[in-house]
């Protein structure tokens, strides 16, 4: 089979990027989520302030001194981050900017806002950066540009990869070099572009780097890359690229921890005990944890693997299954299997771009199938839905991801894990609720949101303004600054709409010059 590459140009690809990393931004929270984010983000300060990697010691020692410690203590007595560094490099160009920026926080605030702020940006670029990399994926498996484009569309709003593009976990990067490893690998198989092999080295280099756990999802790529029989010239500079990726993380640990093989995590590394079939379900079945119901068109990659094979692309189709099932069986295993205080099944946002990128070979067929068509539109609009209750509202203070863990493994305890009952929808039943009731504060206290007072910080803390507007950071720093913050705000808002509205109208340009050269099938 002929890929269909060809029709996915670079110029075609970097307006999808454009298109992407404006709506991103202009989503983006302007906050931290988690412990976890707020780690990573004062790594990367420490780097960017000459001191290493090492944590500040009051935070670093009150982030170790925790039920789930956030660092562990290194060989020269400091306290390191026990995740992985690469995001913490990515950023300092952002936290630079940060600790450099003055005047968009009240008065009084913490330095380190400024800081949260602009680290913020970051899994927005890299979110966009993956939406490129479905498309290329789905060029990969030989369907048209426009589905390819639709698909990734599909895959950055209608999944989680929207609501976790405004957090600073580490997964968002983790997806990113699994897709660009995995469609590196099939673009290179189908193609011999050295540049395919190239993408394919990047992400699978990067993955330890970007989340050690995730390296198993490398294992089904490097097979898919001894399918060729000069498999020596893909599979073992690869897997070479794994192995270098590997090095660079032991030196890391070397340095901080004084072992190569410890991560920071110590214990909870080797906590493999929870019940196989309790993530099983969670992951897959459960109401209130699964992938699917998180990422309703998501659905569309079981028919979409089906075509898949019909198509000849068994080999393609038994990857991106080996790397959703070695991600289950790993993540599963694991005492946290839930992803602590998240929303959603977050260890299985990495898998999300390669299982969409079937689900395009179903959205390709939709176009020639009525029914097939209702069903991707009833998809989209519910993951558009659950994606706007779960972006425009901070998830963390409304939906506690604990207790649904709770409940799965108290069912598989009691032996009911797979009994009969209604689904419960928890977790969005509340994030909708909550999400009504915060605009409709906004829209009844607009007339204080437009008004032009500069609130001081005890102010902000004793309004209901930054609780209840949206959360995003215009909103944010609309209600915190003064007049000329706010126009430096309009005009950014501004000419990241335009951005969009300039990206789309290019990409639709190209659809309709690829349909018009593009043979009839």
């Amino acid at each position: 089979m002929q890929t269909n590459i060809s029709l996915l140009p670079g110029k075609t690809l970097l307006w999808l990027f454009l298109a992407f990393s404006c709506v991103f931004a202009l989503n983006a929270s302007g906050h931290p989520y988690s412990a976890d984010g707020i780690t990573v983000i004062m790594t990367s300060k420490s780097i960017a302030s000459g001191k290493a990697m090492a944590l500040e010691r009051d935070f670093g020692y009150q982030i170790q001194d925790h039920i789930h410690p956030k660092s562990a203590l290194g060989a020269d007595g400091e306290y390191y981050s026990k995740y992985s560094p690469l995001n913490s490099f990515l950023m300092l160009p952002l936290v630079w900017i940060g600790l450099n920026l003055h005047g968009i926080m009240p008065e009084g605030t913490s330095p380190d806002m400024q800081i949260f702020f602009m680290a913020g940006f970051l899994n927005p670029i890299i979110t966009a950066a993956t939406v490129v990399c479905v498309a290329l994926l789905c060029a990969g498996l030989g369907i048209s540009r426009r589905s390819s484009i639709i698909t990734a569309a599909i895959f950055g709003f209608c999944t989680m990869a929207l609501p976790y593009s405004k957090t600073s976990f580490t997964e968002p990067m983790a997806a990113l070099c699994i897709c660009a490893s995995l469609s590196g690998a099939i673009l290179y198989r189908k193609t011999e572009s050295k540049t395919a092999l190239l993408l394919a080295m990047a992400g699978a280099a990067l993955l330890p780097l970007a989340r050690l756990s995730s390296i198993v999802a490398v294992v089904p790529v490097l097979l898919y890359l001894t399918t060729r029989k000069d498999f020596w010239k893909a599979a073992v500079p690869a897997g070479c690229a794994v192995a270098a990726g590997l090095l660079i993380y032991g030196l890391l640990n070397y340095m901080r921890f004084g072992s190569f093989l410890e991560t920071g995590y110590g214990s909870e590394a080797v906590k493999f005990d929870s019940p196989f079939l309790i993530a099983v379900y969670g992951y897959i079945f459960s109401s209130d944890k699964s992938i699917f119901a998180y990422s309703p068109p998501l659905l569309l990659a079981i028919p979409g693997l089906v075509i898949g094979f019909r198509k000849k692309l068994s080999r393609e189709m038994l990857c991106i299954a080996g790397i959703f099932l070695i991600s289950i069986i790993v993540y599963g295993r694991w005492y946290g299997w839930e992803g602590g205080h998240a929303w959603g099944p977050r260890f299985m946002l990495t898998v999300i771009p390669v299982l969409m990128a079937a689900a395009g070979l179903f959205i390709e067929n939709a176009a020639r199938k009525p029914f097939a068509k209702i069903v991707l539109y009833l998809l989209v609009l519910l993951g558009l839905t659950v994606q706007f209750a779960a972006t425009s509202v901070k998830f963390n203070p409304n939906y506690e991801n604990i207790s649904v863990k709770y409940d799965i493994e108290d069912a598989y305890s009691e032996g009911r894990l797979f009994s009969p009952g209604a689904p419960r929808f928890l977790p969005f039943k509340k994030q909708f609720r909550v999400t009504l009731a915060h605009y409709s504060y906004t829209f009844r206290h607009i007339r204080e949101y437009l008004g032009h007072d500069d609130y001081t910080l005890d102010e902000l803390k004793d309004s209901k303004l930054v609780e209840n507007a949206p959360d995003m950071w215009p909103f944010l720093v609309w209600i915190s600054s003064g007049v000329k913050i706010r126009i430096m705000v309009m005009i950014i808002v501004f000419v990241l709409a335009a951005g969009v509205v300039l990206s789309v109208r290019a990409l639709c340009k190209s659809v309709i010059y690829s349909e018009k050269t593009q043979p009839a099938d």
